[in-house]
C-alpha cells in the first residue's frame, strides 16, 4: 500500500494456479467490490496490490474482506500508511 494524491487505485495479481479463468475473474471481482467498500471509509488516495496464492483457496465475499480490511487496519496501526 502505498499513499498518493491521484484517486485510489487497485492492482491484482492472480496466477493461474489459483484456477481457471472463472474462478480468477470471480476473485478480481469481489476483490474489486471489497475495495469499493473501503474507498467509502477510508477516501484518501492510495494503491494497493492485492496478490492472491493458491493458499487461499477458493476464499468468499466475506473472507476476502476481512482479510483485506485485517491488512489494512495493520497498514494504519504501523503508521506505514496515513489517516
Amino acid at each position: 500500500m502505498k499513499p498518493t494524491s491521484a484517486p485510489s487505485r487497485l492492482g491484482l495479481i492472480i496466477n493461474r494456479k489459483v484456477g481457471n479463468a472463472v474462478k480468477r475473474h470471480l476473485l478480481s471481482r469481489r476483490a474489486r467490490e471489497v475495495f469499493k467498500k473501503i474507498l467509502v471509509t477510508n477516501p484518501n488516495g492510495f494503491d494497493i496490490v492485492v496478490k492472491f496464492s493458491t493458499k487461499f483457496n477458493n476464499p468468499s465475499f466475506q473472507e476476502i474482506d476481512s482479510e483485506l480490511n485485517r491488512a489494512i487496519k495493520n497498514l494504519l496501526e504501523r503508521k506505514l500508511v496515513e489517516d
